[in-house]
Formats: structure tokens, C-alpha cells, sequence
């Protein structure tokens, strides 16, 4: 079967989108549409930092809150996007963060997690503090006697105490080194891409003239969007900017 010429475009066009991630500029964002028939799609390449400020895995809660309303807003196509006819209903959403995703995963089983083990161990307090009162008499009694010997004892422990602050103090610091230069590295070792995805039935194709590419408006550190499309009217390539966002077919 011999294909038409709008396919053989739409082919070549996602063959380059899926090889275009090797580009990363900071700012810069790719955007490439395919409308035939009844259907657009549009697909999205940018880096995570035209996003999010960052694409390193999230190493705080400021963060992944970021991460999250990143998601939430690139899932609401119609507010990302508004169409000059073709009476144009979403129909998927597509979302890639690479190892964002998963690093977003985990933090989400670690919450889940740790409200588990909360409940757990607040019910294991309530056990613990009806022994303890059971007990506190008794307590009482040892401590007067253990305070004979307090004094004595104090004037042991000083030295070595004093020895094994010293100590904690040293590992304290090596460690808080450490983290810091985890951190570091991970802020600066890491680029990660974002691939998003959006599938359109179109009820009225040949009559959607252009649509506003609203990223900009959310997503203020994206600068420059590269366009590149095909329809059955041909192909397209340009530009577009926070003052120029609009796409012509």
C-alpha cells in the first residue's frame, strides 16, 4: 500500500522528535504537532529545568512539591493550549520525567510508609505509658537510691563523656560534609529531559487555523519554544516566544 504524503511527513516528523532529546538548553523547548484526519497530537521535549528550576532528583519537601505541581499543571492540556476552531476534545495525556518519576515514586511509598509506622506507634505508646504508670512507684523508690551515687558516678563519667562528645562532634560534622557533597553532585551530575504527550480528536480538523501555546504564562523560565509540524496543508518549522505564542497550521 502506498502511503500518503501527509503520513510519510507525520513519520519522519516523530522519527526526529524521538531522536531531539540528545538537545538541552536551558530555556529552550520543543514542540511538535501532527494533525490528519480527525487527530492532533502534540508532543513536548524540554528540560526538567524549564519546569522545575532543577533536574536532580528532588532532595526536599519544597521540591517535591514543585515536582508535583509541575505534573498537575502539565496534565490540564486545555489550559496549556487554546485552539482557533476545529472544536478539539482531549482524549490522552501523556507524562515522562524520566528519573524524576521514579525518585517522585518513592518519596510517595516513604509518606505512605511513615503514616503507617505513625499509627503503629502510637498505639504501641498507649501500651507504654500504662506500663510506665504501673510502674512509677516503684520507680520512684530506685531513683532516690540512685541518687545517693549520682554524684560519684558524675565525677567518673565526666572525662570519658567529654571524650565521646569530642567524638560524636567530629562524626556529626564528617557527616553533614558528606551530605552536602551529595548534594552537590547530584544538583550538577544530573540532566534530565521531560517528554509530554497530548492526543486531540478534533471534531472539525480543517477548520482549526492556529492554536496559543500557553507554557510560557506557567512555566516562566521557558524562553523560546522551537516548532516543528505537519498537516494536511504541509509542514511547518519557526519559532515562538512568550510574545509570539501562537502556532499556525
Amino acid at each position: 500500500m502506498k502511503l500518503q504524503p501527509i503520513y510519510v511527513a507525520l513519520f519522519g516528523l516523530f522519527s526526529c522528535a524521538a531522536s531531539a532529546q540528545s538537545a538541552h538548553q536551558h530555556g529552550v523547548a520543543e514542540l511538535f504537532f501532527a494533525a490528519s484526519g480527525e487527530e492532533l497530537e502534540i508532543e513536548i521535549h524540554s528540560p526538567a529545568d524549564n519546569f522545575l528550576g532543577f533536574e536532580h532528583a528532588p532532595v526536599n519537601e519544597q521540591q517535591h512539591k514543585i515536582l508535583d505541581d509541575a505534573k498537575k499543571q502539565a496534565a490540564q492540556a486545555m489550559s496549556l493550549f487554546s485552539f482557533a476552531g476545529g472544536e478539539c476534545d482531549l482524549e490522552e495525556v501523556g507524562q515522562h520525567w524520566g528519573t524524576l518519576d521514579q525518585a517522585d515514586s518513592e518519596h510517595k511509598d516513604h509518606d505512605d510508609h511513615d503514616h503507617a509506622a505513625h499509627d503503629e506507634h502510637k498505639d504501641h505508646d498507649d501500651h507504654d505509658h500504662a506500663a510506665h504508670d504501673e510502674h512509677k512507684d516503684h520507680d520512684d523508690h530506685d531513683h532516690a537510691a540512685h541518687d545517693e551515687h549520682k554524684d560519684h558516678d558524675d565525677h567518673d563519667h565526666a572525662a570519658p563523656d567529654e571524650h565521646k562528645d569530642h567524638d560524636a562532634h567530629d562524626h556529626a560534622a564528617h557527616d553533614e560534609h558528606k551530605d552536602h557533597d551529595d548534594h552537590d553532585h547530584a544538583a550538577h551530575a544530573s540532566h534530565e529531559d521531560v517528554r509530554l504527550t497530548y492526543h486531540f480528536h478534533c471534531h472539525h480538523l480543517d477548520e482549526l487555523t492556529s492554536f496559543d501555546v500557553e507554557l510560557f504564562k506557567l512555566f516562566p523560565r521557558m524562553e523560546k519554544i522551537q516548532v516543528q509540524g505537519a498537516s494536511e496543508r504541509g509542514q511547518v518549522a519557526f519559532d515562538i516566544t512568550p510574545a509570539q505564542n501562537k502556532v499556525n497550521l
